[in-house]
């Protein structure tokens, strides 16, 4: 993953993605699909180290926001099942 992240940075600071405003209107970030909760970091920290404050700051409020979604819907999930499970 390191080297992945090595090569956007690099692209990114010869400005193969923009400068300025145009440069913020891109997220850069490495994907893990069906990432566990350590990989979910690491993808987290990799955005942050590779983008620009001003670009990745909304993003991740947005991934943060989806990621505390996710686990209230778990836990209605959980909720459920013991309703059932009690015959309800």
């Amino acid at each position: 993953m390191e080297v992945f992240e090595k090569s956007l940075s690099k692209l990114d600071s010869e400005g193969f993605f923009g400068s300025g405003s145009d440069r913020h209107s891109v997220i850069l970030m490495i994907d893990i699909g069906d990432a566990d909760d350590d990989e979910w970091e690491h993808m987290a920290g990799a955005i942050s180290r590779i983008n620009p404050t001003e670009s990745s700051a909304d993003y991740l409020a947005m991934l943060q926001a989806a990621m505390d979604e996710e686990e209230d819907e778990e836990f209605d999930d959980d909720e459920f099942d013991e309703d059932w499970d009690d015959g309800e």
